[in-house]
């Protein structure tokens, strides 16, 4: 099972909209902020692009919408259900990615100083804050990027959202790469983690990814 993804840097450019449903139509009119709607705008742009080669009509417009259950999909605009999807990004960048079953994406780039052992207590489970904490700093922010990652792509796949209740009890364990349901590259000292279905393919990056995970509950 493919799944397609890309990563580039946000261009300033607000000339011409991409096809944008009346949820999107909705966000947008409430960004103000110029690189949080070059942002919004960049991710759509770069789904229609990935949708038309993941499906093979280039011709023809994807609207993202969140299902009922939470999950994102994409639909034409006679309402037809084509691939999930998911979108992310951090500071200058932008990453997309489209399949035939629930994915997530997460861009977590370390752009700025922060209190990591303190938000790793509140929402890690708690062996790995504790790993965390013997590290040394540097490290110490480099392994909070990829686990922060990880579950933030594990949340867009469930549809339930980052919560604290779920992520306490949650584990990603490295596995080899033919059990793998969540990978992670290395992008501008942070981290793009996928979470898709076990035996999905990931296509599209130059670089093969760097980690292969399972995820595991403590529940």
């Amino acid at each position: 099972m493919p799944v397609l993804l890309a990563l580039q840097a946000v261009e300033a450019d607000e000339s011409a909209l991409p096809p944008l449903s009346d949820q999107d139509r909705e966000r947008l009119s409430h960004l103000l902020a110029p690189l949080r709607r070059q942002q919004f705008l960049a991710g759509r742009r770069l789904l229609q692009e990935l949708a038309a080669r993941f499906t093979g009509t280039p011709d023809r417009a994807w609207l993202l919408c969140r299902e009922a259950d939470g999950k994102r999909r994409l639909y034409t605009t006679e309402g037809q259900a084509g691939p999930y999807a998911s979108i992310s990004h951090d500071g200058r960048w932008v990453t997309a990615a489209v399949g035939q079953v629930p994915l997530g994406l997460d861009l977590t780039l370390r752009q700025r100083e922060r209190d990591w052992p303190r938000i790793a207590r509140g929402m890690f489970a708690p062996q790995v804050a504790d790993a965390l904490e013997r590290l040394p700093d540097d490290r110490q922010q480099h392994d909070f990027c990829q686990h922060w990652a990880l579950l933030e792509a594990w949340s867009k796949r469930s549809g339930r959202g980052l919560q604290r209740s779920l992520s306490r009890s949650l584990l990603a364990r490295a596995c080899p790469a033919g059990e793998a349901e969540a990978w992670t590259w290395p992008v501008a000292g942070g981290f793009l983690a996928l979470a898709a279905a076990a035996g999905s393919r990931p296509e599209g990056l130059a670089e093969a990814p760097e980690g292969c995970w399972r995820y595991c509950s403590l529940a």
